[in-house]
């Protein structure tokens, strides 16, 4: 593989990375909250998805030529973004209310007026 090529393939990947991380935000907030908590498991997830990356793919190009791993690892990588939304969808319910489903445990914060809608467009429920 080209110097370049490589450089552009690390570039495009690692900012699809930072929008996937966004859209996990997004995907997980209806289940668990947007909370500091939720967002910082998913950079962590996100992070050690990387280093494992990192540490697998790095033992496996010194055994079959780079390309072909990078070439695999990225269509792996593909595959299961692809298959967040689905497992999401799927055991979201396990961990929480779900989408379109009135948070009746929480309260509005301070300065709020009970008029206001809450996170994702829910009103606060009294």
């Amino acid at each position: 593989m080209r110097p370049l090529l490589a450089r552009i393939t690390v570039l495009v990947s690692g900012a699809a990375i930072l929008v996937v991380e966004t859209l996990a935000t997004r995907l997980v907030a209806p289940y668990v909250g947007l909370t500091l908590e939720s967002t910082t498991a998913v950079i962590g997830v996100a992070l050690a998805g990387i280093a494992a990356g990192a540490a697998l793919g790095g033992r496996w190009a010194d055994l079959v030529p780079p390309r072909r791993v990078a070439t695999l690892g990225l269509a792996l990588g593909g595959l299961g973004v692809l298959a967040v939304r689905p497992v999401v969808r799927l055991l979201g319910p396990v961990f929480g209310a779900g989408p379109g489903v009135r948070c009746a445990h929480r309260r509005p914060r301070a300065g709020r007026s009970t008029g206001n809608l809450g996170p994702h467009g829910m009103s606060w429920a009294r």
